[in-house]
């Protein structure tokens, strides 16, 4: 879309805090039909390194005659930051019904203390047996010892120390 702004009052719109962000909004006012200017846009290809994302964050600027809508827009679009805030304090485990106190490292499942799969890391019963099923068909292996070579190079040697003491004239 054209960015056709020129002689009207541009007002901040948003600073965002990263490229995805940046590009969320653009699409937004594209949609809409709203005109903007994005500062500092590219800048962040011209310094590599995480400190500039820290000092330059990308700004978008829109007429002021379109800012109110702009803000509407923005304000509907739901942040993750409120999605968030339910923590496992907050959560129920599914099977045992009791408040959680951790959550599946392979899922996500809510984990309570009666959960038997409470170990490191915290899988919920459905991980385990899945887990389980694999190892019974090998989709899963476990840990091999590495036992059975150092005995069976342990054992060759051997058996020429002992060819080479026992036959004479070698």
């Amino acid at each position: 879309m054209a960015h056709n702004v020129e002689g009207t009052r541009l007002v901040l719109l948003h600073e965002c805090a990263d490229q995805m962000e940046l590009a969320l909004i653009k699409s937004l006012l594209d949609g809409e039909g709203i005109s903007y200017v994005a500062q500092g846009e590219h800048h962040a290809s011209l310094i590599s390194g995480q400190q500039l994302m820290i000092a330059v964050k990308p700004r978008v600027l829109v007429a002021e005659r379109d800012a109110e809508h702009a803000h509407a827009l923005l304000s509907a679009v739901p942040r993750p930051e409120a999605e968030a805030t339910l923590s496992v304090a907050d959560a129920l485990c599914p099977v045992h019904e009791n408040p959680a106190i951790a959550t599946c490292d392979r899922c996500g499942t809510f984990l309570c203390t009666a959960c038997a799969a409470l170990g490191n890391p915290p899988l919920c019963e459905d991980c385990l047996a899945h887990e389980a099923r694999g190892v019974e068909q090998g989709e899963i292996r476990p840990p091999r010892s590495n036992l059975a070579p150092v005995l069976i190079l342990s054992a060759i040697v051997a058996a020429a120390v002992l060819v080479a003491y026992l036959v004479p004239g070698r």
